[in-house]
C-alpha cells in the first residue's frame, strides 16, 4: 500500500434524490476553503433537487443492478439463510452474445458474481461481482478496467423500517488515459441512520383564495 485516503460525509435525501454532504477528510474536519467548497457543492445539488422538472446532477453513468441482470444468465438458485433472514441466491453472468446498447449493457456482458436477495422483502441483502474480463472505454484510450476487479454490497433492514446500505467495497485495477495506472482497495460504511419528522402548523386566520376561471 502506497497511499491511503479517507472521508466521512453526511447523507440527506431531497426529494427523494440522496445527497451527500463531506464533513470530514482524512480524519480531519474540513478547513475553511474546503468547507466554502462543499457548501457551494451540496447548495447546487439541492437547488437541482428541489425543482420537479430538472434532474440533480449525476456523477457519471447510473448502473444498477436490474441493468446488470438484463444483461445476464440466472444460475444456480438455492436457499440461504444470511445474517439470520432467509434469503434466495443465485449467480449470474453477463451474456457474451448481447448485442449492447450503451455503457451500462456493455459493462454488464463483462460482470459476474452472486446476489442474495432477502426472501420476505424482496431486496438486495449482499452482492458480490467481479469483472470476468477486461472492460474498455473508447477502446481503452480513455479507461481500461482489468479482469478480476471487484465490489460488494451490503444492505440490512434498519430498525425494522426501511432497507438501507450499511457496507460496500472492492478492489478495481485500471488504466487512465493510456498513461497512469491504479491499484486500489476502498470500503464504504453506512451507519448512524436517523428518521426526521416535519410538522406544520396552519394559522387559524388563514383564508384559501380561490382564483375564478376567466
Amino acid at each position: 500500500m502506497t497511499k491511503t485516503e479517507s472521508g466521512e460525509a453526511e447523507e440527506f435525501f431531497v426529494n427523494g434524490h440522496q445527497i451527500g454532504r463531506l464533513v470530514k477528510k482524512d480524519g480531519k474536519p474540513l478547513d475553511d476553503k474546503e468547507q466554502q467548497r462543499e457548501t457551494e457543492r451540496v447548495t447546487k445539488w439541492v437547488e437541482k433537487a428541489e425543482k420537479p422538472d430538472q434532474e440533480p446532477p449525476k456523477e457519471g453513468q447510473q448502473i444498477s443492478l436490474s441493468h446488470i441482470l438484463e444483461a445476464a444468465d440466472i444460475r444456480n438458485p438455492r436457499r440461504q439463510s444470511y445474517r439470520g433472514r432467509p434469503t434466495i441466491v443465485f449467480d449470474f453472468a453477463g451474456r457474451k452474445d448481447l448485442k449492447a446498447h450503451g455503457i451500462s449493457e456493455d459493462l454488464s456482458k463483462k460482470l459476474q458474481g452472486t446476489v442474495w436477495i432477502d426472501e420476505a422483502d424482496r431486496e438486495v441483502a449482499h452482492l458480490d461481482v467481479s469483472f470476468s474480463d477486461n472492460f474498455h472505454i473508447a477502446g481503452g484510450l480513455a479507461v481500461s478496467v482489468q479482469k478480476g476487479s471487484s465490489f460488494r454490497f451490503d444492505q440490512e433492514l434498519v430498525n425494522g423500517e426501511a432497507w438501507l446500505p450499511t457496507e460496500g467495497g472492492g478492489t478495481i485495477q485500471a488504466r487512465f488515459l493510456l498513461v497512469k495506472g491504479i491499484h486500489q482497495h476502498f470500503v464504504e460504511r453506512d451507519y448512524d441512520y436517523k428518521r426526521f419528522r416535519v410538522e406544520t402548523q396552519q394559522n387559524k386566520d388563514t383564508k384559501v383564495v380561490v382564483n375564478e376561471k376567466p
